[in-house]
Parts: C-alpha cells; sequence; structure tokens
C-alpha cells in the first residue's frame, strides 16, 4: 500500500474550516466558516489508497475543508503510522 498523506509535513493550528449547517435531509446546503480549535494536517489525497482512508472518515469529525487553500485539513492523529 502507498499511501501518500500519512505523517504530513503541514500541520496548522486553530485553521479556518467549513462546516455544514443544514440537515442532510434539507434540499438546500448551507454552510459557514468557523474557527477549529485544534490541530489540523493538511493533505491532498494523490491515489486511490489516500481517498480509500479518507472515505473511512466522517466528515466534520476527522476531516474538514479548509476556508482557504487547496486539500483538506485532516485529525493528524489519524495519519501516524
Amino acid at each position: 500500500m502507498n499511501l501518500t498523506i500519512t505523517n504530513p509535513p503541514v500541520v496548522e493550528t486553530d485553521p479556518l474550516v467549513i462546516v455544514r449547517t443544514s440537515l442532510p435531509t434539507d434540499a438546500k446546503y448551507d454552510s459557514e466558516t468557523k474557527r477549529y480549535n485544534g490541530k489540523l494536517a493538511r493533505v491532498n489525497v494523490r491515489n486511490g489508497y489516500d481517498l480509500a482512508l479518507i472515505k473511512m472518515m466522517r466528515y466534520g469529525i476527522d476531516y474538514f475543508a479548509p476556508a482557504t487553500g487547496d486539500g483538506i485539513l485532516v485529525n493528524p492523529e489519524l495519519l501516524k503510522r
């Protein structure tokens, strides 16, 4: 297995993330930008192995969309080998 997102080089403290404010059953998708209290690692998914790992995680708990920049923000503890 060739995971490229493990041991990420960039860990951000208290980054701005996008969180969903509407319910999954709502027809309209609403979101807002919030400050995450803690550390998140910025990673870029580069292959299917990375994507499979991310799919096992829960959005809004284990990973988030960043308010600015590329990639996704993931709990760095989940990426340790």
